[in-house]
This record gives structure tokens, sequence and C-alpha cells, in this order.
């Protein structure tokens, strides 16, 4: 029948969507966007978990390994560098992978096996890919545990402020590791990134991006700035 053959011969494909976007008037809300269009932490997140080229961490069955997996969700086939770190809560760390795979085109692929084992019982995963040309695509960490469990140590976020190209540049720094290390200020605007997981030694620079055509300098923004992350809430 034509249902059969339609069947047969369409594209197989998944997706996922969330809900919802935004709201349409001030709400305590589910939403990535608020009523005036400011973004929301969830919006960092969504975009990074739909990354085109992306690696996560699944855990099997007896949550005994940690299976890292690259997923392309090109129409070519990528090449990628996976570095995984194990990195305690007080910050020192340590390379427990590194290795390189070829992703098909829309498709995933197994780069690196974790047993969780080989982790001390205040560490987590910290990983980053890297492409042929040895471009950061995207980082992510996996923690074993409920962050309740482990002892959070303080942790003091250095700040710097710059001008680059017409945009504000924030300038981020942590001496121990700071989970949903996050950054507002009160202008219209989003940064391009945010919720961050911060590591000694490694500052991260986010880009301000005004809306509703503002023209900000580092010096408006500076005024109202803040920054919190997870250690701080409990």
């Amino acid at each position: 029948t034509a249902i059969e053959y339609w069947r047969s011969t369409k594209p197989r494909c998944m997706g996922t969507l969330y809900w919802q976007i935004n709201d349409i008037w001030p709400v305590a809300s589910w939403s990535s966007l608020d009523y005036g269009g400011q973004w929301k932490l969830m919006h960092y997140m969504a975009r990074r978990f739909y990354n085109l080229v992306n690696v996560v961490a699944v855990p099997n069955a007896d949550n005994s390994a940690i299976a890292l997996k690259a997923i392309n969700d090109t129409s070519g086939p990528v090449s990628l560098a996976l570095e995984v770190s194990a990195v305690k809560v007080t910050g020192e760390s340590r390379v427990v992978f590194t290795g390189n795979g070829e992703v098909s085109a829309d498709a995933a692929l197994t780069l690196a096996d974790i047993s969780l084992a080989d982790l001390a019982g205040d560490e987590f995963l910290f990983f980053v890919w890297k492409d042929s040309s040895d471009n950061v695509l995207g980082e992510n960490d996996y923690v074993p545990k409920p962050y309740k469990a482990y002892e959070l140590v303080p942790a003091d976020i250095t700040v710097r402020w710059s001008d680059r190209d017409g945009k504000a540049v924030l300038t981020l720094e942590a001496d121990r590791p700071a989970f949903f290390a996050t950054a507002t200020v009160d202008a219209p605007g989003y940064f391009s990134d945010n919720a961050l997981t911060l590591l000694p030694g490694r500052p991260v620079d986010l880009v301000f991006h005004p809306r509703y055509g503002a023209q900000v300098t580092s010096a408006d923004l500076a005024a109202s700035f803040k920054v919190r992350h997870l250690a701080e809430t409990f």
C-alpha cells in the first residue's frame, strides 16, 4: 500500500524538544527565556547539549563504568581528539585518558570507557574534545555522586573585564573547582556562555552580547556584576 511504501522509504530520524522556550509574562516557570527575552541558565545548557558535535558521559547498567560517547549530528565525518581528567574537588587533577576517533555522519561512537573504581571518592571527570586542527569544540564534566555528597571547597573566583572589538569581555578564573559558576549583570543581553565548571588554571572568557541595540562597555557592566557558584548555596 501507499502507507507501507512511505514507511519503507521515509528517512528514519530521532530528535528531542524541550518545553518551553519562553514566558509571555513575569512568572516562575520551566522556560529557558524569561518574559523579556533574557537567557535563563537552561538556555545556556540547552545550547550545549544540542551541540552538533558533542561528547557525553553515559553510565553503564550497574553504574560501575562510564562510557564517553561522541555524537556527530553533522552531514560529514568528524575527527576528534579527547582528553579526560579526574579532578578532585580541591582542584588537583590527573589525566586518565587521551585518544582520537573518527565519528561518521549522523552517528555516535564510544571513545573511552572509564571505570569508577579508578576514581577516588572526591574526584569527578572533566573532558575536552578538539577537532583535527586542535580547535576546542566543547567541554563537559561528569560527577558520579550527587553534589551534596561531596565536601565542596569554597572557591575564590578572580574577575577581569576588558573591551575587545567593541564587545565587553569578562574573564573568570577560580582557585578551586566552581560548579555552575554564573555571571549576571543588569543590562539587557546575554553572555557567550554561563553556568560553567571552572577549574584552577583554566581562565574562561565570556563575551557579553547586548540586546535592543544597546551599546555597553565593560565599565558599564562591572557596576552591576555578580558571580555565584554551587558551593555558596549549601
